[in-house]
């Protein structure tokens, strides 16, 4: 029998992926992942101030609006019970951030022909190569248009609300990279915030990731390669004040004229 092996985070986004395969297959272990550390405020203010400035005038906007309590509430709202708790507490193993040695120990032990991967920091190759079959990951943005970080805000903000989703794909050293299983368009609604937009391609997500370690564990499952001419790779520098504020006025020029919901 394969042995399927999850490596996630402890966000309601993590718990609902997680839940959905653990409903679908018989998962071996749940690898909790910590959030990787964040860049030296010191160093980025030193190499570029007005990157450091960006990021941090846009702290205090997500502090001041309350975003993170706004956050969790609509994940609460779209994503249901489902979000609250790992419905499978007894396999849950914390092991710390992912490049940090534990990890790896996990998933030496438990030899997994399986990795499902959804939400961490970027897993060492060391891991990813101990798959005996395959290592997935799932996206919630559609590759290889939208790729690395917050790829749910990048096509509200190009006013292409049709271009958020989820992809999953081999999960290899390259962002977002490796064979696309799934693709899939998030159903967005007219009152939808950016959060609850994420919510969405969080949904549609997790049902491609039932149906694509279905087909793995079955043998059938078969992939395309990802053709990196095409689309972005953004990353956490790309979050900075004017991009967040840039999204939220998109949000709005898009239930104004009626084409948010999709």
């Amino acid at each position: 029998m394969k042995r399927l092996v999850i490596i996630t985070g402890d966000g309601r986004e993590h718990k609902y992926v997680t839940n959905a395969l653990c409903k679908a297959y018989d998962v071996a272990a749940i690898l909790v992942c910590d959030p990787p550390a964040k860049r030296s405020w010191k160093k980025v203010l030193k190499r570029n101030p007005e990157q450091f400035l960006g990021k941090a005038l846009r702290g205090v906007f997500l502090k001041i609006t309350r975003d993170r309590e706004a956050r969790e509430a609509s994940l609460a709202r779209v994503l249901g019970d489902t979000s609250e708790r790992f419905e499978r507490a007894d396999i849950v193993q914390r092991v710390g951030k992912p490049k940090a040695g534990g990890l790896f120990k996990a998933v030496q032990a438990l030899q997994p022909h399986v990795l499902a991967i959804y939400g961490t920091g970027m897993i060492p190759d060391n891991v990813l190569e101990s798959a005996g079959d395959i290592a997935l990951n799932m996206h919630t943005g559609i590759s290889p248009h939208y790729r690395g970080v917050s790829c749910a805000m990048w096509p509200i903000l190009d006013e292409r609300p049709d271009m958020v989703g989820a992809t999953v794909h081999e999960c290899t050293s390259a962002v977002d990279g490796g064979r696309v299983f799934f693709t899939g368009q998030a159903s967005l609604q007219s009152d939808d915030n950016l959060h609850t937009v994420f919510a969405r391609a969080v949904e549609v997500g997790a049902q491609g990731y039932v149906t694509v370690v279905g087909e793995v564990l079955q043998g059938t499952a078969v992939g395309e390669e990802q053709d990196h001419a095409i689309g972005t790779e953004y990353r956490g520098k790309d979050l900075h004040i004017r991009t967040e504020l840039a999204a939220r006025r998109a949000l709005k020029r898009l239930r104004k004229s009626g084409r948010l919901a999709t």
